[in-house]
């Protein structure tokens, strides 16, 4: 019976636990062909800025601005990649390959980009996740 009264505290800290992080995508406004997909980020990330994708010859580019915004942790430790698809959906090969490491720090607007050096870039999105060591 004991055990039973800790239950109550158990699940109201797994939830506490389970709102410190957020997943989901965000859209550039106007367009829907670029976004920013998040995978297990803090809560206090903010994507402060999506520009439009930036065409140079047959090279796409394309930025993102983020913002730690948490009061307490001076720096988090993520990581990104960024990835570019055509008109069909098909997968182009991206200059910028695999996770990237990114230190933000606490306040500090930060501009992370990544590139496709085939020309017919349509799409691009940006996966930013929590740096896991084990990775």
């Amino acid at each position: 019976m004991r055990s039973a009264r800790w239950l109550p505290v158990l699940v109201a800290g797994l939830a506490v636990a389970a709102g410190c992080s957020k997943s989901g995508t965000v859209f550039g406004s106007g367009s829907a062909n670029r976004s920013v997909k998040y995978v297990r980020i803090p809560r206090t990330i903010e994507v402060v800025n999506i520009p439009r994708l930036n065409k140079r010859g047959n090279a796409t580019y394309f930025d993102v601005i983020l913002r730690n915004n948490d009061p307490k942790k001076k720096v988090w430790n993520l990581e990104y990649r960024f990835t570019f698809y055509d008109a069909d959906g098909r997968e182009l090969p991206s200059a910028t390959k695999g996770w990237r490491p990114l230190a933000l720090d606490r306040g500090e607007p930060k501009t992370i980009g990544g590139c496709c050096l085939v020309s017919g870039a349509e799409t691009a999105l940006c996966t930013i996740r929590k740096w896991d060591r084990r990775n």
